[in-house]
């Protein structure tokens, strides 16, 4: 079985195929980032402080493009998970200065040199 990722971006186990139809979760991983790691945010302020641990490097990265991370992007989301970009940065934190009213969480991504980018982080949620 593999897994295969849809052209929705979803995950799912499946036999392979002759007919192509997407790729292999091993496939991906050559191409992108693994997401950044335990996102957090706290009060900074009268902003919050999203931090997170950058992932993991792969033990076999078989690649044309640079695996290096070399930034990471910052979505704030509303309570319906609508993002939007609202900054970038080479380090593992980062300050929300002005938060919009409807920002209830935080999930960041991974960017490569070569620009491809991470899927999400897990949810980094607004302490009350």
């Amino acid at each position: 079985m593999a897994i295969v990722l849809t052209s929705t971006g979803d995950a799912r186990g499946e036999e392979p195929s002759a007919s192509g139809g997407g790729i292999t979760y091993e496939e991906q991983l050559r191409f992108t980032p693994p997401a950044p790691l335990r996102p957090t945010a706290s009060r900074k302020g009268s902003g919050f402080l999203i931090c997170w641990s950058p992932p993991q490097p792969l033990k076999e990265h078989v690649s044309a493009y640079d695996p290096a991370v070399v930034r990471y992007r910052v979505y704030a989301l509303d309570a319906n998970h609508n993002r939007i970009a609202i900054g970038e940065t080479e380090r593992a934190c980062f300050l929300d200065e002005r938060p919009a009213a409807t920002t209830v969480m935080y999930a960041i991504t991974a960017i490569q040199r070569s620009g491809h980018e991470s899927a999400l982080s897990a949810d980094a949620v607004v302490p009350p």
